[in-house]
């Protein structure tokens, strides 16, 4: 008989949504074994007990592949199932999975699922794995017959991988190792902040990294008020449970009973410049940076960055990460903030490195102060569309403080209440029904286009 161990990284345990589509594959396939392992919510006692690892090991070792299932969680994985990947590679348990056919379920609404499974693709082929393309499933699609075949597919063709011996192409090199160490100049003209707030949220800092020493160029660099969140030092209960208790109203189920809420209210929510700073670890920062940034789903879908200045600062290769890139890019635009870049150590030359940070605190100060926010690229817009039609349509029950704040502050700004435009096109598509009307717009569109812009630079 086939067996099949099932990694369920969903902080819900039992109660995943995303799991009940692997249950759904249990019941088509009884002559498949499947054995289930509910890591997220069993973490602390995969990060304690020796014993947690023994039926996972003896499990992995008969078994011929490997599914790991999961919600996305603020465009990536719970930061539970990152935990595990880290502790799997610290505990020295990488052969265990070596080898291994290996795939991946989730659900979503589809909002960056396409980072995540990048993400974990890269972490599960950096332990040796065979990756074989992922099913990235809308919870909706449980009830409709040509979704159920389509799974059912996907199944069977991992399997048929498996059989077969498939040869599967490795997509992520290994990340490069750190090489040197990072000796900081003196600031010799911090730039003045005139007012502005600045926040610098370090990661774990990592053995052999320089990530402490970039953080202290950093804040040098400025004169004014710079706070430093170092999260190894918040008390922090857990990540993000999925319980969906702050929908209704933002009161996360952690209340105050730990940190993490006052360090959002008292300085990232006043803070006019975020910096988040860490050290690599598969192409994101880690876990814990994770688990800080999914503890924000206590404001759920509202645009807790609007009009600020966020950049990174990172040890390691960032030119091999372009994944954190884009996740914090495409967060940032979202949450209607300006992503101002990063800076890594990759130069590694510590003159360099201090131009690099000496500009990246004046460009921050220089965008604050003129409150400067470029357009967004397809990143913020299509992000905050497909959540704005979300929460209007079928999740408004649930999401009522973030339908209260989009009805108040014109976020369902839907073509169809705009009626001028309408009028317009309405217009315009009787005329063009004439033949001869039609041939001349042809002959003119790129003028036509252009004309508005025309005459409103004649007026100045």
């Amino acid at each position: 008989m086939e067996q099949l161990v099932v990694i369920n990284g969903s902080p819900k345990g039992k109660k995943s949504v995303s799991l009940k589509f692997v249950e759904y594959l249990q019941k088509k396939n009884p002559q498949t074994a499947f054995r289930y392992f509910h890591v997220a919510q069993d973490i602390r006692s995969y990060s304690r007990n020796p014993e947690s690892w023994t039926a996972l090991k003896d499990a992995l070792e008969q078994a011929q592949g490997v599914i790991w299932v999961f919600p996305v969680y603020i465009f990536h994985v719970p930061a539970a199932l990152m935990r595990f990947v880290e502790l799997v590679r610290e505990k020295g348990l990488q052969g265990a999975f070596e080898g291994k056919y290996t795939t991946c379920v989730s659900t979503s609404i589809h909002f960056y699922d396409n980072l995540t499974h990048d993400w974990m693709r890269s972490a599960l082929e950096g332990l040796g794995m065979r990756y074989i393309p992922p099913f990235t499933a809308d919870q909706a699609d449980f009830f409709h017959p040509e979704s159920r075949r389509n799974l059912e597919w996907f199944f069977a063709d991992f399997q048929e991988a498996i059989r077969e011996r498939r040869r599967v192409e490795r997509r992520f090199a290994p990340l490069a190792a750190p090489s040197w160490t990072y000796t900081p100049g003196p600031a010799t003209e911090p730039v003045d902040l005139k007012g502005k707030r600045a926040v610098v949220v370090v990661d774990r800092e990592g053995p052999g990294t320089n990530i402490g020493a970039m953080v202290r160029r950093l804040v040098s660099a400025f004169k004014g008020q710079v706070d430093v969140v170092e999260l190894e030092k918040l008390t922090i209960r857990g990540g993000c449970l999925g319980c969906m208790k702050c929908a209704f109203d933002h009161d996360c189920t952690y209340a105050d009973k730990d940190d993490i809420r006052n360090v959002y209210l008292t300085l990232l929510d006043p803070a006019d410049i975020i910096v988040y700073a860490g050290a690599l670890q598969d192409r994101y920062f880690s876990s814990l940076m994770k688990l800080f940034v999914e503890r924000r789903f206590m404001r759920t879908h509202y645009p807790f960055m609007k009009g600020k200045q966020v950049a990174l600062l990172v040890a390691g290769p960032l030119s091999q990460a372009q994944l954190l890139y884009d996740t914090f890019d495409a967060d940032v635009q979202v949450c209607m903030g300006h992503f101002a870049g990063a800076v890594s150590d990759e130069c590694g030359e510590s003159a360099a490195l201090d131009t690099y940070i000496d500009t990246m605190a004046r460009q921050l100060t220089r965008y604050a102060q003129a409150g400067y926010l470029p357009p967004d690229t397809f990143l913020g817009i299509a992000g905050r569309k497909l959540f704005r039609d979300e929460v209007w349509g079928r999740y408004r029950f649930l999401f009522q403080a973030d339908h209260r704040y989009y009805r108040k502050t014109g976020f369902y700004d839907f073509p169809q209440k705009d009626w001028r435009t309408r009028w317009q096109n309405f217009l315009l598509t009787l005329r063009l029904m004439n033949p001869k009307t039609r041939r001349q717009m042809r002959n003119t569109l790129s003028g036509f286009m252009v004309k508005p812009l025309m005459n409103e630079l004649e007026k100045m």
